[in-house]
């Protein structure tokens, strides 16, 4: 759908047009992911109907599906793609499949805290890495560092790094961080693991919901996600409990669960 300024061509058409083999290639969007969805916004502007409003729930008809909003309205549609997981997705069709949203409801999830900061461009990072990732066990639920702009020079001023840290995590066991602790152990950690001094705190975010833990028997709520949109046809769960929670795997999801609907 999103389309390069430069050439016409879509994210997926770009890239299978590629040539295949070779050292493999990371690639950015300048200005982050959320202009994809900017362009997909103009491109959709005026040729569907956007709802400002959260759904509460999903409901069968002859004709399809409804789906209700928390303001009180109701949207007929002849399908439905659930595109949450877990417990959000379980509140959601706990009329049409309540032993479906049971399972849905107890898949748990990882936090992870992201923590920005800067480094003299003096400083010497690992060459030819995009970071490292630590075993579990470390001092603050270390889980790795991304040296962002060793990749993409754009990314920070000429004289600075930037460098994103990931805390958390399931050894964190549900609990987030103090940022305030964090605001000191973290640069002490550069320091003393990757000899990286003088790093300064930009920020952190922290999302309690993070990574969905997909256990040993994951496969049965696979199977029950299937057997659901076997016996709805029109319906199609493409969240990250179906597996997978980069980007790539997002995407083949996706088109997965569009193509499940056109067989339907």
């Amino acid at each position: 759908l999103w389309r390069t300024a430069c050439d016409g061509l879509s994210v997926l058409q770009y890239l299978r047009s590629k040539p295949k083999g070779g050292k493999p290639r990371i690639f950015v969007v300048r200005g982050g992911n959320q202009r994809i969805t900017e362009e997909l916004l103009r491109v959709l502007e005026g040729k569907i109907d956007w709802v400002a409003d959260a759904a509460s729930e999903v409901r069968r008809t002859p004709s399809g599906f409804e789906v209700a909003t928390a303001g009180g309205r109701v949207i007929p549609a002849s399908a439905c793609i659930v595109t949450t997981a877990g417990g959000i997705s379980s509140s959601f069709i706990r009329h049409i499949e309540p032993e479906l949203a049971k399972t849905l409801a107890e898949v748990q999830f990882a936090g992870l805290t992201a923590v920005h900061l800067s480094v003299s461009r003096e400083e010497t990072l690992i060459r030819d890495a995009f970071g490292v990732l630590c075993p579990g066990g470390m001092p603050e639920n270390f889980l790795g560092v991304m040296f962002n702009s060793l990749i993409f020079p754009h990314m920070a001023p000429p004289d600075q790094h930037l460098l994103t840290v990931i805390v958390g995590g399931a050894q964190a066991k549900g609990e987030l961080p103090d940022v305030g602790r964090l605001q000191t152990a973290i640069p002490s950690l550069l320091s003393e693991m990757f000899g990286v001094k003088g790093a300064k705190w930009l920020g952190s975010f922290s999302w309690r919901g993070a990574i969905p833990q997909l256990v040993v028997g994951h496969h049965r709520l696979v199977e029950a996600l299937d057997a659901a949109e076997a016996r709805h046809p029109g319906l199609a769960f493409v969240g990250v409990d179906r597996g997978g929670v980069g980007v790539s795997d997002r995407i083949r999801v996706a088109r997965e669960g569009l193509e499940r609907i056109k067989r339907a």
